[in-house]
């Protein structure tokens, strides 16, 4: 089965959340998802914290917010720049236009690119059917 599709894991702030994180995102992998997991250790939360607890310390904090806590591709280890590029294309091409034009200039500079390299990076991932979200269907 071929999903092409990202999955945004948010794990609690602990060890067992952690583990947990990963054990579902290693359940994903038959499917070919593209598993991104919030890294929560820079998000100064309470031992347990979740995104429960997060939106309540950014009550106003909205989908572009979310989109820009730091992440990382997998739990297993460390992505390699490509997989880091591709899940970043595949984030910033689900984007409406206005949420991309806000987020461009941060995200090229965290992925040492050029915006213009970017803006051609995403125009191309729009076109390209594994950039595109949706409902995961499983066998």
């Amino acid at each position: 089965m071929s999903s092409n599709k990202r999955v945004t894991i948010w794990p609690d702030n602990d060890p067992t959340g952690k583990s947990f994180a990963k054990e579902i995102a290693e359940k994903l992998a038959p499917l070919n998802c593209k598993v991104e997991t919030i890294d929560i250790d820079g998000l100064d939360l309470s031992d347990k914290g979740d995104v429960v607890d997060w939106l309540a310390q950014h009550p106003h904090a909205g989908s572009i917010d979310i989109d820009q806590l730091p992440r990382s591709a997998t739990m297993a280890g460390h992505a390699s720049p490509t997989a880091k590029t591709d899940a970043e294309v595949s984030r910033l091409a689900d984007l409406s236009q206005i949420e991309y034009d806000q987020s461009r200039v941060v995200s090229a500079e965290q992925l040492g690119i050029r915006v213009s390299t970017l803006d051609d990076e995403v125009t191309r991932g729009k076109e390209r059917p594994e950039y595109r979200s949706g409902p995961i269907r499983c066998p």
